[in-house]
């Protein structure tokens, strides 16, 4: 079971990722920060007092021991083509809810992840999936 109070910011070291973790702060919340770069990832932290895990998500084994204790998981860890659904499985697997923030306008005529089965799944665990892209 996940602690609805936590949330985990997967990409944290990236231009949108460090945003939202500075907004985050600034704003009371004390998110997980999570990625693939261990050292980015730590040194991050440590500027922000804040918690962090360092994993991969084309670790399958490993993401779900990595999500114990949050609630949510909002995902800025591109390529999203790579992360997206594999992060979506894990979270509706351990009843986490899962966000994306993307930095690009969600197009239906161009490739991205398909989340269709995510959003179906997602909705009978009780959990969400949601995205959300500049316009």
């Amino acid at each position: 079971m996940s602690d609805e109070r936590s949330w985990m910011l997967y990409g944290a070291t990236g231009y949108t990722g460090r945003l939202i973790a500075r907004h985050a702060l600034a704003r009371g919340h004390r998110p997980v920060l999570a990625g693939r770069n261990g050292s980015e990832i730590a040194a991050l932290a440590g500027q922000l007092g804040l918690p962090y895990r360092v994993f991969a998500v084309e670790e399958p084994t490993a993401l779900a021991s990595e999500l114990m204790g949050v609630g949510l998981v909002l995902n800025a860890g591109g390529p999203f083509l790579h992360t997206a659904a594999p992060l979506a499985n894990a979270c509706i697997a351990a009843g986490v809810h899962y966000l994306e923030r993307r930095n690009g306008v969600l197009r239906p005529n161009r490739p991205h992840p398909p989340l269709d089965g995510h959003f179906r799944r997602a909705t009978g665990a009780q959990r969400q999936v949601a995205r959300t892209a500049n316009s």
